[in-house]
């Protein structure tokens, strides 16, 4: 089997909660992990603004690398708004995160 990355597989911790003490919470649990992904979709009436509040916080307490994940109901997230609003948290925000997951649906 070829050998695709040349250290052993990272650790990808996703956190969540429906405020920022709540991922601050879960970031605290998140011990050996390599990678933070932020599930921004779990946060009560996510909005650009929050968002980036989130990630501002959560950069001032790790420097692990950071994974900007907003997902929609069907794909398993909880993000409720509309493409057009979920597309924009994730735009306005992406320089703040080391990576975007992004459906391909």
């Amino acid at each position: 089997m070829p050998k695709i990355l040349d250290k052993k597989p990272a650790i990808c911790a996703a956190i969540s909660g429906s405020t920022i003490d709540e991922f601050i919470d879960a970031l605290k649990e998140a011990k050996g992990a390599n990678i933070i992904e932020i599930r921004a979709d779990g946060l009560e009436e996510p909005s650009t603004k929050k968002v980036r509040k989130l990630l501002e916080t959560i950069r001032s307490e790790t420097k692990l690398p950071l994974i900007l994940t907003n997902r929609v109901i069907d794909e398993g997230g909880a993000f409720s708004g509309t493409e057009e609003e979920r597309i924009k948290i994730l735009e306005e925000n992406m320089e703040l995160a080391d990576a975007v997951d992004i459906e391909l649906s």
